[in-house]
């Protein structure tokens, strides 16, 4: 019987260790890799990590689907240092639906043309500043995008969707972050704003505005794009011509000159803002145009980008 139990209790012990997540380290020098595809290929199918150890450029040379089990919360792949920038070339990273897919907690980091599903969160940057994560795809999380005490990142271009919590979560003193041109889908909730998480935007994108989450001083303000054309009752271009535009409350924003083809320059305007006491809404705004001869003013409700058209009437 205790030849027995030793033996299952070696069994035990083996079995364990073999499940033990290991860092694998990327770098030029005395790593265990020393470029990222060739470390992928290597980690995919197991428990381990692949650490970035190195500043610089990394680029993924071959498009190929990628199995990273991240039981450990240490990241399938981990950003160990600060200005990195990779771009993925639109593989798929996949865990099973533990851990996180990529995990930050450094700054100017950018995370491009991913694709990642069924991990616990699937991007999560912690403590870090001035990053950027563009043209991913990131479907099939608990947690799509976390950003802990997070600053100055700009997300753009990324699609979130089948969330089975928050397909974007801002805590900690997650501070002036961009969420530009993004979109969510099929989420359970698709903000989550907890803490101190103030002025963060959400700037030309979609996303259900009923599901959000606040708490303590978060703050989030929705914005579009928007620029203005001008012509007259001829359909002439007007050129040169001032355009005024006030919210709701009548403070000027804007005042904006029209150029050669009757347009003006694109900016961004804020539709609402919104914390734990609802949504203050800045729409509708007056638009008022005018040159040496002529004006026209027009009151427009923005919820979307736009161009606004004004007409001079010369009759």
């Amino acid at each position: 019987m205790k030849n027995y139990l030793g033996l299952l209790l070696t069994l035990i012990i083996l079995l364990s260790l073999n499940t033990l997540a290991t860092q694998y380290t990327v770098c030029s020098g005395a790593c265990d890799f020393n470029n990222i595809t060739t470390g992928l290929e290597n980690v995919s199918g197991t428990n381990n990590t692949l650490v970035i150890m190195e500043s610089g450029s990394y680029t993924i040379s071959n498009i190929t689907n990628f199995i990273i089990n991240d039981s450990a919360n240490m990241g399938g792949i981990y950003i160990n240092e600060e200005d990195i920038a990779i771009d993925f070339g639109d593989m798929n990273l996949t865990g099973t639906g533990t851990g996180y897919g990529i995990y930050v907690d450094n700054d100017n980091i950018t995370i491009a043309n991913c694709n990642i599903g069924n991990y616990s969160i699937g991007i999560y940057h912690e403590n870090s500043a001035d990053s950027y994560l563009i043209n991913n795809t990131i479907s099939s999380n608990n947690w799509g995008i976390r950003l802990s005490s997070t600053n100055n990142t700009i997300i753009k271009n990324n699609v979130i969707s089948n969330t089975a919590v928050t397909a974007l979560q801002l805590i900690n003193t997650a501070i002036n972050n961009t969420f530009w041109n993004n979109q969510i889908t099929s989420s359970t909730l698709d903000i989550d704003s907890s803490g101190i998480g103030t002025s963060n935007t959400i700037l030309n994108s979609s996303f259900d505005e009923t599901s959000l989450n606040f708490d303590a001083s978060a703050k989030l303000y929705v914005k579009w794009f928007f620029n203005v054309r001008l012509n007259d009752t001829t359909s002439n271009n007007v050129v040169g011509a001032t355009i005024n535009i006030s919210n709701i409350t009548s403070d000027l924003i804007y005042s904006l000159i029209t150029d050669g083809s009757g347009l003006t320059s694109t900016q961004e305007i804020s539709e609402y803002v919104v914390d734990t006491t609802g949504y203050s809404y800045q729409s509708n705004f007056e638009f008022y145009a005018y040159n040496n001869s002529n004006y026209v003013n027009n009151s427009i409700n923005i919820t979307d980008s736009t161009t606004v058209s004004l007409t001079f009437d010369l009759e």
